[in-house]
C-alpha cells in the first residue's frame, strides 16, 4: 500500500511540475493558450503516473545502469509520443512538428537526467563522507568510554 501511495504522490508531483512548466511556457512565449481544460489535465496526469511507475525500473539494482536509462527513456518516449504528441494533435502539423517535439522531450529528458544522477551523485559521496566522520568520532568516543572520566567524590 505504501508503495502504491507513493508512485501516486510521485505522480501528483510529476503533474503539477509538468504544469507549471506548460504555464511558463506559455506565458513566456505566447504559443499556447495558458489555460488547461479539465481533458488535458487528466492527459498530463496519466503521463505523470507513467514517469512515476517507469521510475521503478532504477529500483532493479541487477541490470546495468546504462540499460536502465535506456528502458527508462524508451518507456518515457512511447508514452510522451502516445500522450502527447497523438493526442495533442501535433500529428497535423507535419512530420516536422513531432520530429521537434520528440528533439525538445529527449534534450529535456537528457537535461534533467544529467542533473538528477550528479545531484545524487554529490549527496551520496556527502553521505559516505559524514559517516566516516560519524565512525571516526564512535571510535574516538569509545577510547574515552575506557578512560576514567569524572567521578563525584560522593555516592
Amino acid at each position: 500500500m505504501k508503495k502504491i501511495e507513493g508512485i501516486l504522490l510521485r505522480a501528483c508531483g510529476f503533474a503539477v511540475a509538468i504544469l507549471i512548466l506548460l504555464y511558463l511556457f506559455a506565458v513566456a512565449t505566447s504559443f499556447i493558450d495558458p489555460a488547461i481544460g479539465f481533458p488535458m489535465f487528466l492527459i498530463i496526469l496519466a503521463f505523470g503516473l507513467i514517469i512515476s511507475v517507469a521510475n521503478l525500473i532504477f529500483s532493479v539494482k541487477s541490470i546495468k545502469l546504462p540499460f536502465r536509462v535506456a528502458i527508462h527513456f524508451a518507456v518515457l518516449l512511447v508514452a510522451f509520443c502516445i500522450i502527447f504528441v497523438y493526442s495533442g494533435n501535433l500529428t497535423a502539423g507535419g512530420d516536422a512538428a513531432v520530429f521537434t517535439a520528440i528533439s525538445i522531450f529527449t534534450f529535456l529528458y537528457a537535461l534533467i537526467f544529467t542533473l538528477t544522477y550528479f545531484i545524487k551523485r554529490a549527496i551520496s559521496a556527502a553521505d559516505s563522507r559524514l559517516e566516516a566522520t560519524k565512525r571516526a568520532a564512535a571510535e574516538k568516543g569509545s577510547e574515552k568510554e575506557k578512560k576514567p572520566g569524572y567521578q563525584p567524590r560522593y555516592k
